[in-house]
């Protein structure tokens, strides 16, 4: 009896032994310091990010002789090689991906031909590194040198645009500016009317703008309807400073075919007749603006404002020497809110691809 006493003993306190031993260790708690130790991004800061750089070389008879293209990391991804025919015109444009000139480089190229002996281009083209035309133009010019007919295409030969001008009796000043769809000139898209000062040639004073908009074939009601041209038309009016130095309206009202008026847009000038601020309301109510600046009538900074006077883009440009090399040097900033890790690679890149060298449009002067 005594035994089997001891034996129970002997197993209940092996038992308990087992069960201390396999208590799990005790944990300490962090500090209430330690447990609410967060990281915090850094706040969005508006600010101004670089987008692009653009930078000519120039001789001594302000013509280009190289430029290059820098993305938003001021690295260079354009660079191009000018060169020009007997008299002094530039015929060729050679692009190339860096400074290290070379078939593995070469980009493409922009081929200029001209009237005779004129600098008025008659055809234009991109042409890629192997050899295919992108893009091109062909346009004809009266004696003045303006332009009457401008024909683009790409490489497939369809027409991106194709305008025809027509001008008054001295050739200089434009009447009317039509848009076709095609080359047939068969559709108008666009025609823009101008008239005149009376007294002052240069001066107009207004334009009417139609626009005919086809109607959606995949519309389903397209089929039951009887016309298949929208149009419509805005008339611009515009009013002229006594003051003859100014050199652009100071006043342009848009208003609808109907008399309502849509939009304002007001000069104001500096003592040189430059536009120094541009402001456009709607509805009574500014709706955006843009400052310039100048040095001796060189246009060095251009900023532009929505109506919350926030600064949204801005485009500096500058001259400068550099061991008596003339150069040319545009900055394009954009504005916006970022943090500071994203910073140096949110603006986009844009090149500066516009080198067709296509007449401008006459209704945009």
């Amino acid at each position: 009896m005594i035994k089997k006493q001891l034996f129970l003993l002997c197993t209940s306190l092996l038992f308990i032994l087992m069960m201390t031993s396999c208590t799990p260790e005790q944990v300490t708690a962090p500090t209430t310091t330690e447990a609410l130790k967060v990281v915090v991004p850094p706040e969005p800061v508006y600010t101004r990010i670089f987008d692009t750089k653009y930078v000519e070389e120039r001789n001594t008879d302000n013509k280009v002789i190289r430029s290059w293209n820098y993305n938003t990391k001021q690295e260079v991804v354009e660079y191009s090689e000018y060169f020009y025919d007997e008299l002094n015109r530039n015929n060729l444009i050679k692009s190339y991906s860096s400074e290290a000139t070379s078939d593995a480089t070469f980009q493409g190229k922009f081929v200029y031909t001209f009237d005779g002996s004129t600098t008025n281009i008659i055809k234009s083209e991109l042409i890629d590194k192997s050899d295919s035309t992108i893009q091109s133009y062909s346009a004809t010019y009266n004696s003045k040198g303006k332009y009457l007919t401008f024909i683009l295409t790409d490489s497939e030969n369809n027409v991106l645009e194709n305008r025809v001008a027509v001008y008054n009796s001295t050739e200089e000043y434009f009447l009317t500016e039509t848009y076709y769809s095609d080359v047939t000139k068969d559709v108008i898209v666009e025609k823009i009317t101008r008239s005149y000062d009376g007294t002052i040639a240069s001066r107009h004073i207004q334009d009417e703008v139609l626009t005919i908009t086809p109607v959606d074939p995949k519309d389903p009601s397209s089929d039951a309807m009887d016309v298949k041209f929208f149009e419509s038309t805005i008339i611009r009016k515009y009013s002229w400073s006594p003051n003859p130095v100014n050199k652009s309206f100071y006043l342009r009202q848009n208003f609808t075919g109907g008399g309502e008026l849509l939009e304002m847009t007001q000069n104001i000038f500096d003592t040189n007749g430059n536009i120094k601020l541009q402001s456009t309301l709607s509805t009574g109510k500014l709706q955006s603006y843009i400052t310039y600046s100048y040095d001796n009538d060189f246009l060095t900074d251009e900023s532009y404002y929505d109506k919350y006077d926030t600064i949204t883009t801005q485009f500096t440009t500058k001259l400068y020497k550099v061991k008596d090399q003339n150069y040319y040097e545009k900055v394009t900033y954009s504005y916006g809110y970022v943090t500071p890790a994203v910073r140096s690679t949110t603006a986009s890149l844009m090149l500066n691809a516009n080198r067709l060298k296509a007449p401008t449009p006459n209704h945009l002067y």
